[in-house]
């Protein structure tokens, strides 16, 4: 028997599949994004869940249950695996259970690669593959890719520009894992910059030099950025401009 909730979620699933077909997003995932299956997830201190874990052998997996038992935090615990940031958290230490120091999150990818990532509520995450600690932890993104969908997204069409640069930042760190790295060096430099700026000693010698190289670096890496945000869009450029014309009637 299903509850009413679970109803309209499965009403809203089957009319959310009939539109992903209509505007035929899997061949666009084909193209940007090899397979992958997530064949088992285990998380501990997860936001409400003090300890889960649930085999995924079918392609299609749909989540039913009451409201409040943490069916959407399940769902957040694979986009966080996978792209190591949450649409739903300001900050990583918001996804710890409230009881807890660290939260975990395993996964295993194709049958033979062990994701996991530690959670820390005192210092940065860690992000592990095959029980090897990685130094890039965006090359994670190497091995598990997810998209995303919830009701925030209209804000991507009629909400402030930062909506669009947000989805177009996770869109481009799974195309190209390497951008990662480079949005933080250049955000590390940027703050760097910002506090010397204000810091007695620039003051005092007024020299140039310093705030120069940190032009030269912050330069040097936003051309990078560019360049990647450019061939990401021109992947997605026809399927936009095919279905805007579909929709519109011109």
């Amino acid at each position: 028997m299903l509850y009413p909730t679970e109803l309209h979620a499965l009403k809203f699933f089957n009319f959310f599949i009939e539109i992903l077909i209509i505007l035929n997003l899997a061949n666009l995932i084909k193209e940007c994004i090899k397979t992958i299956f997530l064949n088992t997830l285990k998380i501990n201190n997860f936001r409400n869940h003090k300890s889960f874990e649930i085999d995924l052998k079918e392609q299609r997996t749909i989540v039913l249950g009451c409201n409040g038992i943490g069916k959407s935090n399940l769902l957040e615990s694979v986009e966080f695996l996978s792209q190591l940031t949450s649409n739903r958290a300001l900050s990583d230490k918001d996804l710890i259970r409230n009881d807890s120091d660290m939260a975990v999150i395993i996964g295993q990818i194709d049958f033979k690669d062990d994701l996991r990532v530690n959670l820390l509520r005192k210092g940065s995450k860690k992000v592990y593959v095959n029980q090897s600690l990685l130094k890039k932890q965006g090359d994670i993104k190497n091995y598990i890719q997810s998209v995303c969908f919830c009701s925030n997204d209209i804000n991507i069409v009629k909400g402030e520009p930062n909506y669009r640069r947000v989805w177009i930042d996770k869109v481009v760190s799974q195309l190209e894992p390497v951008y990662v790295e480079l949005m933080k060096r250049f955000t590390r430099l940027l703050k760097q910059r910002s506090h010397f700026w204000r810091s007695e000693s620039f003051q005092k010698d007024l020299s140039s030099e310093i705030i120069e190289s940190f032009d030269t670096q912050m330069s040097i890496i936003s051309t990078r950025i560019f360049r990647r945000r450019r061939r990401a869009l021109a992947k997605i450029k026809p399927y936009v401009e095919y279905w805007h014309n579909y929709l519109s009637k011109s």
